[in-house]
């Protein structure tokens, strides 16, 4: 360079340094018209423009310079940030690589080479290249951050705690690191330490919006619902356009039963991001609960074109209320599984031989008083333990209640796991060398599916919890009966089916019923007339249902439709839409909860149990066959829409299953209208109970375990699983 032209360098050099970008890129571009192919004024013009944002001027700049001259280490480390701001992330990799040949010690390019390989999920290099940055740099902070983030990845969150902890040690003001710590803490399950962490990230910067949001997610899993929420409107004063914080509370919201204002939150996401992942399943879920059927059928057509785009549009279980489509709820639990699917790891064991006792592990959340526990108890009971050793494995609460002690002594094991993370969930019942897991939660409340993705045992199985499809390859089979999944339905279904030659259901030999004898007029029942009931859940009402049942009442005097009173407001919504279909509101009567043991025995003063459609009942369907009620169900082609007529068969009472709204109709009308024909089906009913078809938990644990075995054999024998049926 001239002289001239090398004062003007200085110049545009100490400009830049001191902040003036624009000046010195007019004055660099002043000096390329002379000198259009030196690197180092190319290479300057990229940083700036990198600075200014100036993303794709800045990468033609340096590409053209390092053409010119590849001993550049410095702008190939710019390059590298360029590509990768520009999404171009294979070039990013080729820009660090070069950077780091030329300059091995480089920490900046290792870190930066990093960055990409953990976007582009390559987490293994990506871990490899910030181990080399901290081994030349020891007290690299960010480093040893965006390290843990990557161990976070890789399911590896012990060791992400610790290098966490570590950029914590050498910056204690790393805001982002006490964030990130959070977050792995509540992956773990350890919730009081995770507010800890954001409150220290919060002390450090106020106005963090996303640590609040977090926070008030770990403080909701402790059961602090009322700071939760605080937490949440306190991010939402700092960021009002954080979707994800009205999100979180209407899922709090609706923990606490306060439907209302869980549905003005998720309305409120449905007005800013109608694509948010899950928002119209949970919505659609909401409203259901409150019978609020205000906008329903646009929203339920919305989802069902979003299922079918493969949209993340609901979570499996909403959907089972509100279509009988068998397609569709395995294309829903398909894209779920998805989710959690992130890599599923192949079990290896030691094969045992077949003579040795197989071992059974059957995990759940609801080891209390619960609906599994209602249709399980016996069948722990019966298990054969000469063949076999059973153990629990309780992610639940302790409610110490009756069900939980009747069931533990049936247990060679029973393993409390509701405080520890699904990893250690895993390590633990690995460590227990199961065959067959039991998954008696699939994807409903307190769920976790992420265990079995992880792979607890060799054989694992969906049964009774989730009536439906998984969607994934990490459930081999799904427990059910001829009558639920008839053998063209099958390819619905991601799982092999194993069939009992009996009803699938799980039921007690007998259930305590309270010798209280109710009077129809302490429950608000007429004193005569035909008593036509329901105790399925508020969310299986749907308006159809609702319709045909008003229909019905129109159509048999002195009737009454006795419903389950789940909250004022879903029985002040079918009040009213009893009157706007011509019924008189006070012709629907709601019972109020009390024990199992009083429900019981207050059920028997109904004649017919109305079922719901197209999510039958289940319990409550086996509760009152059991008590001697005759139960009218309509049939679809969904697991959930064949529960009660897979009862119904194995009762003896086929003349009960209809399959459309017309004749489920017109039978219940003649069985209220037809004294004769009514009191024949009452009596074929209390036959078939004294017969036990359907209430013998001997026999039903007899025939569960001669598939158990059959699976244990196929596995065995290495052969490819296969439907099983006997």
């Amino acid at each position: 360079m001239s002289l001239a032209i090398e004062t003007v360098f200085q110049q545009a050099v100490m400009f830049a340094q001191s902040g003036r970008l624009p000046e010195a890129k007019q004055l660099f571009q002043k000096l390329l018209k002379e000198l259009p192919n030196h690197p180092q004024l190319l290479t300057n013009l990229g940083r700036i423009d990198f600075q200014l944002g100036n993303l794709s001027s800045a990468v033609k700049f340096l590409q053209k310079s390092v053409q010119i001259d590849r001993n550049q280490p410095q702008a190939f480390l710019v390059l590298g940030n360029g590509f990768f701001q520009l999404k171009d992330y294979q070039k990013a990799i080729i820009a660090f690589k070069n950077a780091i040949s030329l300059s091995p010690k480089d920490t900046d390019a290792y870190f930066g080479l990093g960055i990409v390989l953990h976007q582009i999920k390559k987490n293994e290099e990506a871990l490899s290249a910030y181990d080399q940055a901290i081994s030349l740099r020891p007290f690299f902070a960010k480093a040893f951050n965006n390290r843990a983030n990557v161990l976070k990845d890789l399911h590896r969150y012990d060791e992400a705690i610790e290098s966490l902890k570590r950029a914590i040690q050498i910056d204690p003001e790393f805001v982002d690191a006490y964030y990130n710590l959070g977050n792995t803490q509540q992956i773990l399950r350890r919730f009081e330490s995770a507010v800890s962490s954001y409150d220290r990230a919060i002390a450090l910067k106020a106005d963090d919006a996303d640590s609040y949001h977090n926070r008030a997610n770990a403080l909701s899993a402790l059961g602090l619902y009322g700071d939760a929420i605080a937490s949440l409107e306190r991010s939402l004063q700092i960021q009002p356009d954080l979707i994800k914080a009205y999100f979180s509370k209407a899922n709090i919201y609706s923990t606490v039963l306060d439907y209302e204002n869980a549905i003005k939150n998720y309305e409120h996401v449905l007005a800013f991001d109608p694509d948010f992942d899950y928002l119209l399943g949970n919505l659609i879920h909401t409203k259901m609960m409150l019978c609020d059927w205000s906008n329903l059928d646009h929203l339920i057509s919305l989802l069902i074109k979003k299922a079918k785009k493969l949209e993340k549009v609901t979570a499996p279980f909403p959907v089972l209320a509100l279509t009988n489509s068998l397609t569709l709820h395995k294309k829903v639990s398909e894209v779920y599984s998805r989710k959690i699917l992130v890599q599923e790891t192949k079990f290896i064991s030691q094969k045992k031989e077949i003579d040795n006792k197989i071992r059974i592990g059957y995990f759940s959340a609801d080891f209390h008083n619960h609906a599994t526990m209602h249709l399980m108890a016996d069948i722990f009971k019966y298990h054969d333990k000469s063949k076999f050793e059973v153990i629990a494995f309780s992610f639940g609460p302790d409610k110490k209640d009756e069900w939980r002690a009747r069931v533990l002594p049936h247990f060679d094991e029973f393993i409390d796991l509701r405080n520890i993370s699904d990893n250690e969930i895993v390590e633990c019942a690995r460590s227990k060398s199961i065959d067959v897991a039991i998954d008696l939660k699939g994807f409903t409340e307190d769920g976790r599916p992420e265990i079995f993705r992880q792979r607890v045992a060799p054989i694992q199985v969906n049964y009774l919890g989730f009536p439906g499809t998984m969607g994934s390859e990490f459930m081999d089979y799904i427990i059910a009966d001829n009558v639920l999944i008839p053998a063209e339905y099958r390819k619905y279904y991601s799982e092999r089916v194993a069939y009992l030659p009996n009803c699938y259901q799980a039921n007690l030999d007998q259930r305590k019923i309270s010798e209280r004898l109710f009077t129809r007029e302490e429950l608000g029942l007429p004193s005569s007339g035909f008593v036509f009931c329901c105790f399925n859940n508020s969310y299986k009402i749907t308006p159809a249902m609702f319709e045909c049942w008003m229909s019905i009442l129109r159509n048999t005097e002195n009737s009454v439709l006795w419903l389950l009173c789940n909250n004022d407001l879903a029985s002040n919504h079918l009040k009213a839409e009893a009157v706007n279909y011509g019924v008189d509101s006070a012709r629907l009567i709601f019972a109020n909860s009390m024990s199992v043991e009083e429900h019981l025995s207050r059920i028997r003063l109904a004649d017919l149990f109305l079922d719901t459609f197209p999510y039958n009942a289940h319990t409550t369907a086996s509760d009152a066959i059991r008590v001697g009620m005759p139960v009218l169900t309509l049939m679809g082609e969904s697991f959930a829409s064949r529960v009660a007529a897979s009862l119904l068969t194995y009762a003896d009472l086929p003349e009960l299953i209809t399959t459309s709204m017309q004749p489920y109709t017109e039978l219940a009308i003649e069985l209220a209208s037809n004294t004769e024909r009514f009191k024949k089906i009452k009596e074929k009913l209390e036959l078939s109970i004294s017969k036990n078809v359907l209430f013998d938990a001997k026999r039903f644990t007899a025939d569960l375990e001669r598939l158990y075995m059959l699976m244990v054999k196929q596995h065995k024998n290495a052969v490819e699983s296969d439907h099983i049926c006997f």
